[in-house]
C-alpha cells in the first residue's frame, strides 16, 4: 500500500496553501511532514484523508485515484490535534466505535481496546466520559481510537501536542513501537523537529506550502538543502553567518566572500582556539540542560550559539569574553543570493 501525491495544489483566497507537492510514501514507512505553523502540512494531511479536495493534482492510495472519494471510503485512520471525541460516549466506546460499526466480535473488540489502552496508559480511564479527562488524556484516547483499527493509512496531526514533556517522550516511543511495523504508511505531521528526527524513517521539511527537502533524519541534519532547513532541523539550530562578517576563513572555490554564508552546528564550535580561525565573543546567556549547556554569545554583529558538555564550560559566566573556534572542515556553505546549499568536495 502506497500513498502518492502528484502535483497537489490547494488555494485559499488565491494563495497557495499547498504548492505543487509530489510525494510517494511506501509500505511500512513512518513518514513525517515537518514545518512551522502555516506551512501547509495539516492542509496536506487533510487532502490525503479526503476532508479537503485538491484544486490541482491527484491523490492515490494503493494505486487508486482518490480525488472525489469520500473519507469513509478511503479506509484511513486519522488523529487530529483537537482529538474530536464523542462527548456522550465513554472512553471505551470511543475507542471501540469503529470496530462495532464493522461488526467485529465482542471478544476481539474488548481485546484490542484493552491492549491499546494499556499501551497508552489509559486503561484506568475506560469508564470515563471525555468531559472527565484532561487534555493529555483526551489526546491519548484519540490516539487509541486510531491505533485499534486496521486502516490502509494512518494519519496523525500533531497527536502529542497536548501532553506534558515527560509523557510526550513516553508516547513518542510507544507510537514508534506500535506504528513502526504495521505494514501500512504512517504520515505524521509536526512542528517539533525532535519528534520528526526521532520518529521518521523519512522526513519532508515543508514551508510556505512547498516541500523544501525530503530525506532521512541524518540526511537532513548532515546535508541541509538550504538555510531554512539548516535553521529548522537541529536543536539548537545551525549558526549561519555571512562570510563577509568573518575574517580568517576562505570561501569555497569559485565564490567571493560576499557571495556565501558559512553554517556551523553549535556542537562543532569550540570554546578556545582550535583548527581554523576564532572570534572573540561575549557570553550573553548560559542555558544549563542537565549534563549539557547551550551558550549564547555575540561578536559584533555575529550571534553565535554553542552547545557543549556542562563539564567543559562549568567555569564560564555571563559577560565573559572568550575565543570561539570555527573549523572550516566542519562548515556548511550556502549561497547568499537564495540560501541554497553549495556542495564542497
Amino acid at each position: 500500500m502506497t500513498v502518492e501525491l502528484i502535483h497537489v495544489t490547494k488555494y485559499y483566497s488565491n494563495k497557495k496553501a499547498v504548492d505543487d507537492v509530489n510525494l510517494t510514501i511506501g509500505d511500512n514507512e513512518f513518514f513525517v511532514i515537518l514545518g512551522p505553523s502555516g506551512s501547509g502540512k495539516t492542509t496536506l494531511l487533510r487532502i490525503v484523508a479526503g476532508l479537503i479536495e485538491p484544486d490541482e493534482g491527484e491523490v492515490r492510495i494503493g494505486g487508486r485515484r482518490m480525488n472525489g472519494v469520500p473519507p469513509f471510503e478511503r479506509n484511513v485512520a486519522m488523529v487530529f490535534q483537537n482529538y474530536a471525541l464523542y462527548p456522550h460516549m465513554t472512553v471505551y466506546d470511543n475507542i471501540a466505535l469503529n470496530m462495532k460499526i464493522r461488526k467485529l466480535k465482542k471478544s476481539e473488540i474488548d481485546r484490542r481496546v484493552k491492549e491499546v489502552a494499556a499501551r497508552l496508559h489509559i486503561d484506568d480511564l475506560l469508564d470515563r466520559r471525555p468531559s472527565q479527562l484532561s487534555g493529555g488524556q483526551a489526546q491519548r484516547v484519540a490516539l487509541a481510537r486510531a491505533m485499534v483499527r486496521n486502516p490502509s493509512v494512518y494519519l496523525l496531526d500533531e497527536p502529542l501536542s497536548n501532553l506534558d514533556a515527560k509523557l510526550r517522550v513516553e508516547m513518542r516511543a510507544e507510537i514508534k513501537r506500535f506504528l513502526g511495523s504495521v505494514g501500512v504508511p504512517v504520515i505524521y505531521v509536526t512542528h517539533d523537529q525532535s519528534e520528526a528526527m526521532t520518529l521518521g524513517t523519512r522526513v519532508a521539511v515543508m514551508n510556505a506550502g512547498r516541500i523544501i527537502q525530503v530525506g532521512s533524519p541524518l540526511e537532513l541534519y548532515e546535508r541541509p538543502s538550504n538555510v531554512f532547513v539548516a535553521g529548522f532541523v537541529g536543536n539548537p539550530p545551525m549558526n549561519v553567518i555571512p562570510l563577509s562578517a568573518l575574517n580568517g576563513v576562505a570561501p569555497p572555490p569559485g565564490y567571493e566572500r560576499g557571495e556565501v554564508a558559512i553554517g556551523i552546528r553549535p556542537t562543532d564550535l569550540a570554546i578556545g582556539s582550535g583548527p581554523g580561525t576564532s572570534v572573540r565573543a561575549t557570553i550573553s546567556l548560559i542555558e544549563v540542560l542537565g549534563d549539557e549547556a547551550v551558550i549564547h554569545a555575540s561578536a559584533g554583529s555575529i550571534q553565535l550559539t554553542i552547545k557543549k558538555e556542562l563539564r567543559e564550560v562549568a567555569g564560564l559566566r555571563v559577560g565573559d569574553v572568550v575565543a570561539i573556534g570555527i573549523d572550516p572542515a566542519k562548515a556548511h556553505w550556502f549561497r547568499s543570493s537564495d540560501g541554497t546549499r553549495i556542495e564542497v568536495t
